[in-house]
């Protein structure tokens, strides 16, 4: 007998062959089942989600609309309501949460809102006309002084210009006068002959003497109780009404009695002594200013 047996290579059998084959689709078959499986349980996990977030936008809707009650109760202003809710309609609301009532309520911010663009158009208009320049006036308003008392040192500066007068300045006055502009208006007696008159005073200067009342050049004057600067026509100048004391009789005997004095103007710096309408107010026995306006007002 030989050492080895010579080797023989043999071949497969059919059954052998058929075996395999089986086992391999069993092996497929077993990986398709297994993906089903996996594919279906993914999409069994997915619609959990989904149905876990429906229910919890239904339990947020559920919950504002529980709140939305829970905040709405009676009110008449704001200061009933607590927190940073506010009064809508007799409802305290949350504008937060209840952001389409307070809108409503308030329609006027909605008109506010949109008128901006009318806004911009009158803001334009402005700019354009702040740029057109101002007219510069070619002559300076005359500064008006409204008629009043004198201070201390007014009447020390027209003392000294009036050194030859006695000046009543009680019933002296500083004020713009038509077109004399600002001046003093003086009562004064003539220190040597006690003559009595009214003076304008302007700067350091008597400009104008007022025009005599002929009436009472035989009398001397007392005292001046008033003075007034009015407006006695439509000229557009100012007239002058004084009512003055004056003495009648001689001697210790000597009894005061009132008159009515009336200067009307008869051009921006003139006077005439209007002894027509100071008659007339003396008739009447007129005594105060008032009285005499009326008189010359009346037709």
């Amino acid at each position: 007998m030989p050492d080895r047996l010579p080797f023989v290579r043999s071949r497969p059998s059919f059954a052998h062959a058929a075996a395999v084959s089986l086992a391999l689709m069993a092996l497929a078959a077993a990986a398709l089942t297994g993906c089903k499986k996996e594919s279906e349980a993914s999409a069994q996990k997915g619609d959990g989600a989904d149905k876990a977030k429906a229910k919890s936008a239904s339990d947020d809707e559920a919950a504002s609309k529980k709140k939305k009650r829970h905040h709405k109760k009676g009110c008449s202003a704001d200061n009933d309501c607590k927190g940073a809710r506010v009064c809508v309609k007799g409802e305290c609301v949350d504008p937060k949460v209840d952001e389409k009532p307070r809108a409503e309520a308030k329609p006027e911010e909605r008109e506010e809102r949109e008128e901006p663009e009318e806004a911009e158009e009158v803001e334009e208009s402005d700019q354009e006309a702040s740029q057109v320049p101002a007219p510069t006036p070619t002559v300076a308003p005359a500064k008006q002084v409204e008629p009043r008392a004198l201070y201390g040192s007014e009447k020390v500066e027209l003392g000294k210009i009036l050194l030859r007068f006695d000046v009543d300045y009680k019933q002296s006055f500083r004020l713009t006068l038509n077109d004399f502009g600002e001046v003093y208006f003086a009562p004064t007696t003539f220190k040597e002959n006690s003559e009595n008159g009214y003076l304008i005073v302007q700067g350091a200067k008597v400009v104008y003497v007022m025009p005599k009342d002929p009436s009472v050049a035989l009398y001397t004057r007392d005292s001046v109780e008033a003075v007034s600067f009015s407006a006695l026509d439509s000229d557009g100048y100012l007239d002058v009404i004084v009512i003055a004391n004056y003495l009648t009789g001689a001697g210790q005997v000597q009894i005061p009695f009132p008159v009515v004095q009336i200067w009307r103007s008869n051009g921006p710096k003139s006077f005439f002594f209007d002894a027509a309408n100071s008659k007339g107010a003396n008739d009447k026995d007129l005594r105060t200013i008032a009285a005499v306006r009326k008189f010359m007002s009346a037709p």
